[in-house]
């Protein structure tokens, strides 16, 4: 599948002009950062037009792979010493917020886990249960049921 942004649009958002070689390793964050917000979101709500929250999201990603690739939270000069985010990916990997605005957009419902008893001996098993209310389809969610 074609990148969600072009290599042109992000480019435009630099605040520099790209290098020859950042326009090719742009490309491949770009087509990356796509890849990744349709494993988020499903490719349901990324028809034309891809809303602007999620476009914004993929250029968001790329930039952050793009302006810091070793995924560096800080560094000190003293002592040489830095730090790494937890789960240093480069910087292609959303946070929990950034997947609620990418949900959200899309009109996806959040979900929770609910213990629910079954059965003689009152098994406990988790079910998924959205809570809120999802603009897709109108319908308002409480307490895993619709009403």
């Amino acid at each position: 599948m074609a990148s969600l942004v072009s290599v042109e649009e992000f480019a435009c958002r630099r605040p520099e002009p790209l290098t020859a070689d950042e326009k090719r390793r742009a490309e491949c964050l770009l087509q990356d950062a796509s890849d990744l917000v349709r494993e988020v979101v499903g490719c349901d709500c990324l028809t034309d037009p891809i809303p602007a929250t999620v476009r914004l999201m993929v250029i968001r990603l790329a930039s952050r792979a793009l302006d810091n690739p070793n995924g560096i939270q800080s560094e000190s000069i003293g002592d040489a010493s830095y730090r790494l985010a937890r789960h240093a990916q480069g910087g292609m990997q959303l946070s929990a917020d950034e997947r609620r605005e990418l949900e959200r957009a899309c009109g996806i419902p959040p979900v929770t886990m609910a213990p629910v008893g079954v059965g003689v001996d009152r098994s406990t098993y988790r079910l998924f249960a959205p809570v809120g209310t999802s603009e897709r389809d109108r319908v308002e969610w409480r307490n895993g049921r619709a009403v």
